[in-house]
């Protein structure tokens, strides 16, 4: 058995056998590792879709809440507005109030 390794060996086709098997083996490497890149550079663009969507809706979230803050702002003012109107309605209604007593204490 050992003379016809030999044999093979010398002849060179066990050393073009095991060419051939280490060839193989490294094509099969190279092929696992382009599909294991296809299959990460995959993941990554789908990770960079959903940053992209999340910053798309962040923009939309700020452009609301800067929105609701001029709102309410706006209604602030509004509201001090109206406490100063209220404010002065009831200066008036109190100076009116005082000019009926008088003048209803002079009728008397």
């Amino acid at each position: 058995m050992r003379s016809c390794i030999f044999a093979l060996y010398r002849s060179g086709f066990l050393v073009k056998w095991h060419f051939n098997v280490l060839v193989f083996k490294f094509l099969q490497v190279v092929v696992d590792a382009q599909k294991l890149m296809e299959d990460k550079d995959l993941e990554m663009r789908q990770l960079l879709d959903n940053i992209h969507a999340g910053q798309e809706t962040a923009e939309r979230y700020q452009e609301r809440i800067k929105t609701l803050k001029r709102d309410v702002q706006s209604r602030d003012t509004n509201i001090q507005a109206l406490k100063g109107k209220v404010a002065e309605l009831y200066v008036d209604f109190q100076t009116t109030n005082q000019n009926k007593i008088l003048a209803e204490n002079e009728v008397r």
